[in-house]
């Protein structure tokens, strides 16, 4: 079991793979409060799973 999730999740994120010359994010942002979820959904290549794995900290 989790515990509650209290307050908002909160990011702003830029992000460059080591190695590139170029953002995979360039200014993103996003507020969820909590109790809520978010989806992120967009085209292939459109940054989607290099959000996912930067909150994980997987990155």
């Amino acid at each position: 079991m989790r515990p509650q999730i209290k307050g908002t999740l909160s990011f702003g994120m830029d992000f460059i793979y080591p190695g590139s010359t170029s953002k995979a994010l360039n200014g993103v942002n996003c507020e969820v409060p909590a109790g809520n979820m978010l989806e992120l959904v967009g085209q292939s290549g459109s940054g989607k799973s290099t959000i996912a794995r930067l909150l994980q900290r997987v990155i």
